[in-house]
Protein backbone atom coordinates (compact mmCIF):
# COMPACT_ATOMS: atom_id res chain seq x y z
CA UNK A 1 0.00 0.00 0.00
CA UNK A 2 2.76 2.42 0.91
CA UNK A 3 4.22 1.84 -2.58
CA UNK A 4 0.91 2.96 -4.15
CA UNK A 5 1.17 6.43 -2.52
CA UNK A 6 4.52 7.22 -3.46
CA UNK A 7 3.90 8.37 -6.95
CA UNK A 8 1.16 11.23 -5.19
CA UNK A 9 4.07 11.74 -3.36
CA UNK A 10 6.47 12.62 -5.56
CA UNK A 11 4.40 14.45 -7.41
CA UNK A 12 3.26 16.97 -4.86
CA UNK A 13 6.93 17.45 -4.23
CA UNK A 14 8.33 18.04 -7.30
CA UNK A 15 5.52 20.41 -7.95
CA UNK A 16 6.25 21.73 -4.82
CA UNK A 17 9.96 22.37 -5.98
CA UNK A 18 9.30 24.00 -9.11
CA UNK A 19 7.01 26.54 -7.45
CA UNK A 20 10.02 27.80 -5.04
CA UNK A 21 12.29 27.57 -8.23
CA UNK A 22 10.15 30.23 -10.15
CA UNK A 23 9.81 32.46 -7.15
CA UNK A 24 13.76 32.70 -7.14
CA UNK A 25 13.85 33.18 -10.70
CA UNK A 26 11.52 36.67 -10.17
CA UNK A 27 14.16 37.56 -7.57
CA UNK A 28 17.36 36.89 -10.03
CA UNK A 29 19.48 39.93 -10.88
CA UNK A 30 20.84 39.31 -14.47
CA UNK A 31 23.50 40.54 -16.59
CA UNK A 32 22.60 42.42 -19.44
CA UNK A 33 24.51 44.90 -22.32
CA UNK A 34 22.85 48.51 -22.40
CA UNK A 35 23.09 50.98 -25.73
CA UNK A 36 22.49 54.77 -25.99
CA UNK A 37 19.81 56.22 -28.14
CA UNK A 38 22.11 57.73 -30.62
CA UNK A 39 20.82 61.07 -32.46
CA UNK A 40 20.90 60.43 -36.42
CA UNK A 41 20.26 63.38 -38.80
CA UNK A 42 21.35 61.34 -42.15
CA UNK A 43 20.54 57.35 -43.42
CA UNK A 44 23.30 55.82 -45.47
CA UNK A 45 21.95 53.36 -47.82
CA UNK A 46 23.61 50.77 -49.97
CA UNK A 47 21.88 48.38 -52.38
CA UNK A 48 23.16 45.57 -54.90
CA UNK A 49 22.73 46.47 -58.94
CA UNK A 50 23.02 45.37 -61.76
CA UNK A 51 24.06 47.02 -65.15
CA UNK A 52 21.05 47.02 -68.17
CA UNK A 53 20.81 48.79 -71.32
CA UNK A 54 17.06 50.47 -72.48
CA UNK A 55 18.06 49.67 -76.15
CA UNK A 56 18.38 45.96 -76.84
CA UNK A 57 16.86 43.58 -79.42
CA UNK A 58 16.85 39.81 -80.27
CA UNK A 59 17.62 39.74 -83.79
CA UNK A 60 15.83 37.29 -86.18
CA UNK A 61 15.32 36.51 -89.46
CA UNK A 62 11.71 36.53 -91.29
CA UNK A 63 12.04 33.44 -93.19
CA UNK A 64 13.25 30.35 -91.93
CA UNK A 65 16.41 28.03 -93.42
CA UNK A 66 19.89 26.93 -92.99
CA UNK A 67 22.44 29.13 -91.27
CA UNK A 68 25.31 29.34 -93.62
CA UNK A 69 27.64 32.67 -92.16
CA UNK A 70 27.68 33.67 -88.63
CA UNK A 71 30.06 36.86 -88.39
CA UNK A 72 29.88 37.63 -84.94
CA UNK A 73 30.88 36.62 -81.50
CA UNK A 74 29.67 37.36 -77.58
CA UNK A 75 31.21 41.07 -76.97
CA UNK A 76 31.70 42.27 -80.57
CA UNK A 77 31.08 45.91 -81.02
CA UNK A 78 29.24 46.01 -84.89
CA UNK A 79 28.19 49.02 -86.54
CA UNK A 80 24.61 49.76 -87.70
CA UNK A 81 24.30 48.49 -91.08
CA UNK A 82 27.06 45.82 -90.42
CA UNK A 83 25.99 41.99 -91.71
CA UNK A 84 25.59 39.83 -88.73
CA UNK A 85 23.98 36.28 -90.66
CA UNK A 86 23.17 34.89 -93.89
CA UNK A 87 21.48 32.21 -94.61
CA UNK A 88 21.42 29.31 -97.55
CA UNK A 89 19.78 31.28 -100.45
CA UNK A 90 19.38 28.34 -102.54
CA UNK A 91 15.94 27.61 -102.00
CA UNK A 92 14.96 31.26 -102.12
CA UNK A 93 16.96 32.08 -105.72
CA UNK A 94 14.79 29.08 -107.53
CA UNK A 95 11.79 30.74 -106.34
CA UNK A 96 12.63 34.10 -107.12
CA UNK A 97 13.44 33.20 -110.40
CA UNK A 98 10.24 30.72 -110.81
CA UNK A 99 8.13 33.75 -110.02
CA UNK A 100 9.86 36.25 -112.26
CA UNK A 101 9.51 34.56 -115.18
CA UNK A 102 5.74 34.27 -113.73
CA UNK A 103 5.49 38.03 -113.26
CA UNK A 104 7.09 38.65 -116.77
CA UNK A 105 4.66 36.35 -118.81
CA UNK A 106 1.36 37.64 -116.97
CA UNK A 107 2.51 41.26 -118.24
CA UNK A 108 3.11 40.05 -121.68
CA UNK A 109 -0.18 38.96 -121.54
CA UNK A 110 -2.14 41.94 -120.14
CA UNK A 111 -0.41 44.34 -122.61
CA UNK A 112 -1.94 41.71 -125.38
CA UNK A 113 -5.13 41.62 -124.35
CA UNK A 114 -5.29 45.31 -123.49
CA UNK A 115 -4.78 46.00 -127.44
CA UNK A 116 -7.52 42.95 -128.37
CA UNK A 117 -9.85 45.17 -126.41
CA UNK A 118 -9.01 48.13 -128.30
CA UNK A 119 -9.68 46.13 -131.52
CA UNK A 120 -12.83 44.69 -129.65
CA UNK A 121 -11.51 41.09 -130.00
CA UNK A 122 -11.57 40.16 -126.89
CA UNK A 123 -14.34 40.39 -123.70
CA UNK A 124 -14.27 42.92 -120.97
CA UNK A 125 -13.88 39.76 -118.60
CA UNK A 126 -11.37 38.39 -120.37
CA UNK A 127 -9.04 41.41 -119.95
CA UNK A 128 -10.18 42.11 -116.44
CA UNK A 129 -8.94 38.32 -115.77
CA UNK A 130 -6.00 38.82 -117.36
CA UNK A 131 -5.69 42.08 -114.84
CA UNK A 132 -6.03 40.20 -112.24
CA UNK A 133 -3.46 37.65 -113.11
CA UNK A 134 -0.96 40.24 -113.55
CA UNK A 135 -1.46 41.73 -109.80
CA UNK A 136 -1.30 38.19 -108.27
CA UNK A 137 1.57 37.45 -110.46
CA UNK A 138 3.47 40.92 -109.59
CA UNK A 139 2.94 40.32 -105.90
CA UNK A 140 4.31 36.54 -105.92
CA UNK A 141 7.34 38.13 -107.40
CA UNK A 142 7.73 41.09 -105.04
CA UNK A 143 7.34 38.68 -101.85
CA UNK A 144 10.13 36.67 -103.45
CA UNK A 145 12.49 39.57 -103.49
CA UNK A 146 11.40 40.48 -100.19
CA UNK A 147 12.24 36.76 -98.73
CA UNK A 148 15.38 36.92 -100.89
CA UNK A 149 16.92 40.18 -98.84
CA UNK A 150 15.56 38.98 -95.70
CA UNK A 151 18.23 35.95 -95.73
CA UNK A 152 20.84 38.24 -94.95
CA UNK A 153 20.93 39.56 -90.88
CA UNK A 154 22.14 43.40 -90.70
CA UNK A 155 22.51 45.31 -87.30
CA UNK A 156 19.77 47.75 -87.03
CA UNK A 157 21.84 49.92 -85.08
CA UNK A 158 25.56 50.25 -83.75
CA UNK A 159 26.02 48.35 -80.20
CA UNK A 160 27.62 45.03 -78.92
CA UNK A 161 26.60 41.62 -79.21
CA UNK A 162 25.60 40.38 -75.34
CA UNK A 163 25.69 36.70 -76.75
CA UNK A 164 24.99 34.29 -79.88
CA UNK A 165 21.72 31.97 -79.41
CA UNK A 166 22.42 29.29 -82.10
CA UNK A 167 25.30 27.93 -83.99
CA UNK A 168 26.56 28.50 -87.37
CA UNK A 169 24.86 26.00 -90.06
CA UNK A 170 21.57 25.07 -87.88
CA UNK A 171 18.44 25.46 -89.57
CA UNK A 172 16.44 27.90 -87.56
CA UNK A 173 13.09 29.16 -87.90
CA UNK A 174 11.38 32.48 -88.81
CA UNK A 175 11.60 34.86 -86.12
CA UNK A 176 14.04 32.76 -84.04
CA UNK A 177 16.57 34.91 -81.98
CA UNK A 178 19.82 34.52 -83.52
CA UNK A 179 21.91 36.74 -81.31
CA UNK A 180 20.93 39.75 -78.86
CA UNK A 181 22.29 42.79 -79.41
CA UNK A 182 22.36 45.46 -77.48
CA UNK A 183 23.24 49.49 -77.05
CA UNK A 184 25.91 50.00 -74.30
CA UNK A 185 25.71 53.76 -74.69
CA UNK A 186 22.30 53.88 -73.25
CA UNK A 187 22.89 52.03 -69.92
CA UNK A 188 21.11 52.20 -66.83
CA UNK A 189 20.85 50.73 -63.52
CA UNK A 190 18.39 48.25 -61.95
CA UNK A 191 17.99 47.55 -58.00
CA UNK A 192 14.71 46.64 -55.58
CA UNK A 193 14.07 48.68 -52.56
CA UNK A 194 11.74 46.49 -49.24
CA UNK A 195 8.59 47.53 -49.49
CA UNK A 196 9.34 49.76 -46.42
CA UNK A 197 11.89 51.63 -47.86
CA UNK A 198 10.98 52.72 -51.14
CA UNK A 199 9.43 55.81 -49.65
CA UNK A 200 12.50 57.27 -48.99
CA UNK A 201 13.42 57.45 -52.47
CA UNK A 202 10.59 59.94 -53.43
CA UNK A 203 12.49 63.16 -53.14
CA UNK A 204 15.75 61.64 -53.70
CA UNK A 205 17.79 63.36 -56.81
CA UNK A 206 21.24 61.80 -56.73
CA UNK A 207 22.67 58.52 -56.43
CA UNK A 208 25.97 57.06 -56.35
CA UNK A 209 27.35 53.99 -58.38
CA UNK A 210 29.97 51.99 -57.71
CA UNK A 211 31.07 49.04 -60.27
CA UNK A 212 32.40 46.29 -59.12
CA UNK A 213 35.46 46.72 -61.83
CA UNK A 214 35.96 50.09 -61.01
CA UNK A 215 36.48 49.59 -57.16
CA UNK A 216 37.03 52.62 -55.64
CA UNK A 217 35.32 55.46 -58.29
CA UNK A 218 31.43 56.64 -57.72
CA UNK A 219 29.84 57.73 -60.38
CA UNK A 220 26.42 60.63 -60.24
CA UNK A 221 23.00 58.41 -61.41
CA UNK A 222 19.10 60.13 -61.36
CA UNK A 223 16.22 58.37 -60.97
CA UNK A 224 14.49 56.96 -64.14
CA UNK A 225 11.74 55.25 -62.73
CA UNK A 226 10.43 53.81 -59.43
CA UNK A 227 7.15 51.32 -59.27
CA UNK A 228 5.09 52.17 -57.18
CA UNK A 229 4.34 48.00 -56.46
CA UNK A 230 6.31 44.80 -55.95
CA UNK A 231 5.61 42.85 -59.33
CA UNK A 232 6.72 39.68 -58.09
CA UNK A 233 7.13 40.28 -54.24
CA UNK A 234 11.08 40.89 -54.31
CA UNK A 235 10.92 44.65 -53.75
CA UNK A 236 9.98 47.76 -55.10
CA UNK A 237 11.94 48.05 -58.71
CA UNK A 238 14.09 51.17 -59.55
CA UNK A 239 16.04 52.05 -62.44
CA UNK A 240 19.10 54.90 -62.88
CA UNK A 241 20.65 56.89 -65.67
CA UNK A 242 23.86 57.55 -65.37
CA UNK A 243 24.24 60.80 -65.27
CA UNK A 244 28.07 61.80 -64.68
CA UNK A 245 30.12 63.40 -67.29
CA UNK A 246 32.68 61.53 -66.02
CA UNK A 247 31.45 58.02 -66.96
CA UNK A 248 32.46 57.00 -70.34
CA UNK A 249 30.42 53.15 -70.85
CA UNK A 250 33.55 53.04 -74.13
CA UNK A 251 36.38 53.53 -71.64
CA UNK A 252 35.05 52.18 -68.57
CA UNK A 253 33.92 49.02 -70.76
CA UNK A 254 31.27 48.76 -68.45
CA UNK A 255 28.27 46.29 -70.32
CA UNK A 256 25.13 45.10 -69.39
CA UNK A 257 25.02 42.28 -67.00
CA UNK A 258 27.61 43.75 -65.07
CA UNK A 259 27.55 44.15 -61.06
CA UNK A 260 27.80 47.03 -59.16
CA UNK A 261 26.30 48.74 -55.64
CA UNK A 262 24.11 52.14 -55.81
CA UNK A 263 24.47 54.25 -52.66
CA UNK A 264 22.61 57.30 -51.44
CA UNK A 265 22.47 59.46 -48.04
CA UNK A 266 18.55 60.27 -46.55
CA UNK A 267 17.79 63.30 -44.55
CA UNK A 268 15.84 62.82 -41.45
CA UNK A 269 14.09 65.41 -39.71
CA UNK A 270 15.41 65.88 -35.70
CA UNK A 271 12.41 64.37 -34.57
CA UNK A 272 12.72 60.97 -36.40
CA UNK A 273 16.21 60.75 -36.01
CA UNK A 274 17.45 58.13 -33.76
CA UNK A 275 18.98 54.80 -33.93
CA UNK A 276 19.33 52.00 -31.73
CA UNK A 277 21.03 48.16 -31.88
CA UNK A 278 18.77 46.01 -34.16
CA UNK A 279 18.85 43.20 -31.13
CA UNK A 280 17.34 45.84 -29.05
CA UNK A 281 14.18 45.61 -30.29
CA UNK A 282 11.46 42.67 -29.46
CA UNK A 283 7.82 41.76 -30.78
CA UNK A 284 6.09 41.47 -27.26
CA UNK A 285 4.03 38.52 -27.00
CA UNK A 286 1.01 40.39 -25.45
CA UNK A 287 0.17 42.90 -28.28
CA UNK A 288 2.19 41.84 -30.85
CA UNK A 289 3.85 45.27 -30.83
CA UNK A 290 7.39 46.05 -31.41
CA UNK A 291 8.76 47.36 -27.69
CA UNK A 292 12.35 47.93 -26.27
CA UNK A 293 13.48 47.77 -22.53
CA UNK A 294 14.56 51.35 -21.85
CA UNK A 295 16.90 51.75 -18.33
CA UNK A 296 16.26 53.74 -15.47
CA UNK A 297 19.86 53.99 -14.37
CA UNK A 298 18.81 55.25 -11.25
CA UNK A 299 16.84 52.04 -9.84
CA UNK A 300 18.61 50.42 -12.45
CA UNK A 301 15.38 49.03 -13.36
CA UNK A 302 14.16 48.29 -16.98
CA UNK A 303 10.75 49.60 -18.29
CA UNK A 304 8.85 48.00 -21.45
CA UNK A 305 8.55 50.51 -23.88
CA UNK A 306 6.60 50.27 -27.48
CA UNK A 307 8.01 51.91 -30.06
CA UNK A 308 7.30 52.73 -33.95
CA UNK A 309 10.95 50.97 -36.07
CA UNK A 310 11.38 52.50 -39.37
CA UNK A 311 14.33 51.78 -42.05
CA UNK A 312 17.46 49.40 -41.46
CA UNK A 313 20.40 51.14 -41.04
CA UNK A 314 23.94 48.22 -42.48
CA UNK A 315 22.86 45.29 -40.70
CA UNK A 316 22.97 45.73 -37.00
CA UNK A 317 21.18 48.84 -36.38
CA UNK A 318 17.50 50.25 -36.72
CA UNK A 319 16.01 53.55 -36.80
CA UNK A 320 13.23 54.59 -33.94
CA UNK A 321 10.46 56.84 -35.31
CA UNK A 322 8.36 57.27 -32.15
CA UNK A 323 8.83 55.92 -28.59
CA UNK A 324 12.63 56.86 -27.87
CA UNK A 325 14.80 60.05 -27.28
CA UNK A 326 18.19 60.75 -27.83
CA UNK A 327 20.85 59.89 -24.95
CA UNK A 328 18.20 57.29 -23.61
CA UNK A 329 19.23 53.48 -22.27
CA UNK A 330 18.10 50.53 -24.10
CA UNK A 331 19.08 46.93 -23.57
CA UNK A 332 20.69 45.58 -26.42
CA UNK A 333 21.63 42.60 -25.37
CA UNK A 334 19.50 39.69 -22.69
CA UNK A 335 16.55 41.11 -24.00
CA UNK A 336 14.79 37.78 -23.69
CA UNK A 337 16.45 37.19 -20.26
CA UNK A 338 14.22 39.95 -18.31
CA UNK A 339 10.79 41.13 -17.65
CA UNK A 340 8.89 44.91 -17.52
CA UNK A 341 10.29 45.97 -13.80
CA UNK A 342 13.11 43.76 -13.24
CA UNK A 343 16.15 45.24 -11.89
CA UNK A 344 19.18 44.10 -13.84
CA UNK A 345 22.94 44.49 -13.80
CA UNK A 346 24.83 46.54 -16.81
CA UNK A 347 27.62 44.72 -17.82
CA UNK A 348 30.64 47.74 -18.64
Amino acid sequence: MKFRYFPIFALILLSTSCGKKKEQSLDYTPTVMASVVESLSQINKDYAGVVQSDRFSNLAFRVPGQLIKLNVVGGQRVKKGELIAELDPRDYILELDVNKYAYEAAKVQLQRYERLMQQEAISKQDLENAGINYERAKANYENSQYKMQDTKLYAPFSGSIERKLVENFQKVQAGEPIVRLVDPSDLYIWFTVSDNSWKLLEDKKEFYVVFDVLPGKKYKAKVKEILDMSPDGSGIPITLWMDDPAFDEVKTQIKPGFSCRVLFSVELNQSEAVSIPLSAIFADPNNSKTSVYVLDTNQSKVTERVVKKGQLIGTDRVTILEGLKPGELVISAGVYDIQNGQAVKVLK
